[in-house]
């Protein structure tokens, strides 16, 4: 072999390292973009189950667990997997809206 055969083959091999590096790093990037697609979507339906169900009372748990029970039922029809600390999570977003949904509803009438 020649020098100038080593220097095409030193040439393919970063060329292959840079295609694995270019597929990993999109990867990534991909699993992020879901991530967050997953964070929108939750916060979407939680903000839009939260105003259909203060029609009622929403000082009931039941109705806070129908709520999230929606939620959850949203994004499995959006083809995502809610583990239990998702639904913590979810549980724990219901009730910061509707604790800012009361607090504007407060500061209406004042």
């Amino acid at each position: 072999m020649t020098i100038n055969d080593y220097l095409e083959l030193a040439g393919l091999l970063l060329w292959i390292i840079s295609l694995v590096g270019a597929g990993i790093l999109g990867h990534f990037h991909l699993k992020n973009q879901r991530l967050q697609e997953f964070r929108d979507t939750a916060q979407t339906l939680m903000t839009n189950y939260v105003y259909f169900y203060d029609k009622s009372v929403m000082s009931n748990d039941k109705k806070l667990n129908n709520v999230v029970n929606a939620v959850v039922d949203g994004l499995r029809a959006k083809g995502f997997e809610v583990s239990k600390t998702d639904l913590q999570n979810i549980f724990a977003g219901v009730e910061h809206v509707v604790t800012d949904l009361r607090l504007k509803q407060k500061s209406k009438f004042v």
